[in-house]
């Protein structure tokens, strides 16, 4: 016998025992995953500069700083601006529009989706899904438990879906997202995987200090991003002495200082920086026992 923690929360598991069945959209049992939320990073460009005495726009420096959307709802153009910009101003005009793509953007990782049936509120006030996992646990395994894996991601106000709390085996100290492969598993892991399916890290990162000079004053941009495993353990590095060395486990996102540089690009060295930024992984706050900010759906 060992003991599985979800955060704060205390589950005696054991082992040898079947998979238990998820639950589909209705929330009325079946074998559905949760449904998949893609997000998407995207670019916006600040400029320093001035204005001459002429009339016209000198662009002297730029800083780029990154922001996020679901398909759903894209975001807004940005009108009105000379020095800031979302869209490629060089090949649609300075003019913004909904209609243009906004820069460099990726699908960067996927959440629960916030509109899936499971995820909306239950008897007591409490998501669907909680009281599904709770009612499998007890049906087929005869296990007490009281759910609250599931956490809203917000940021500036917008929700981007919902995030699965990661697990801790205090037997390995070791923090991990359940799958569908794990051998060594709970009835916990087990119930939460068959509605997850297979979900990795995701990790918080800070982007290098840019400054850019508007007339006499300089002003610093801070950027951040949200990486999931999968893209780190494709791009991450970490400093052996020195030298960059990739990174091959997530275990290593845990012990080492890990870097990477951004945007990502398939057709670019990964220890390369040419004109791309450099961001570092992040504890998300300093109570943080884990570099996770929790558990998403797994990229393929």
């Amino acid at each position: 016998m060992k003991i599985i923690k979800i955060l704060f929360v205390t589950t005696i598991i054991f082992s040898n025992v079947t998979w238990a069945s998820g639950g589909d959209d209705s929330g009325n049992g079946g074998n559905n995953f949760l449904d998949r939320s893609p997000v998407f990073q995207y670019t916006c460009l600040y400029f320093g500069g001035k204005t001459t005495t002429d009339g016209k726009i000198e662009r002297t420096s730029y800083a780029r700083n990154f922001f996020r959307y679901l398909d759903e709802e894209l975001p807004d153009p940005i009108l009105g601006q000379s020095m800031f910009f979302c869209h490629d101003f060089q090949r649609y005009g300075e003019v913004d529009s909904a209609e243009y793509p906004r820069l460099e953007t990726k699908e960067t990782y996927s959440l629960f989706n916030r509109f899936d049936a499971r995820m909306q509120t239950g008897p007591g006030g409490r998501k669907k899904v909680d009281l599904l996992i709770e009612k499998k646990l007890q049906d087929d395994y005869g296990i007490g438990y009281t759910s609250d894996l599931f956490w809203k991601n917000e940021i500036g106000g917008s929700n981007y879906g919902y995030i699965l709390r990661p697990f801790w085996d205090n037997s390995t100290n070791r923090v991990y997202c359940p799958n569908l492969e794990n051998i060594n598993v709970s009835p916990l892991d087990k119930v939460v995987a068959e509605f997850t399916g297979d979900t990795e890290g995701l990790y918080y990162a800070i982007v290098e200090k840019q400054m850019i000079v508007i007339g006499p004053n300089t002003q610093v941009i801070n950027a951040e991003l949200y990486v999931s495993e999968t893209n780190l353990l494709k791009y991450g590095f970490y400093l052996r002495d020195g030298v960059k060395t990739r990174v091959t486990n997530d275990s290593t996102l845990e012990l080492k200082t890990v870097f990477f540089y951004y945007p990502f690009s398939d057709n670019a060295d990964p220890l390369i920086k040419g004109s791309r930024k450099l961001a570092t992984i992040k504890f998300p706050n300093s109570n943080s026992f884990t570099k996770k900010l929790g558990c998403i759906h797994k990229n393929k």
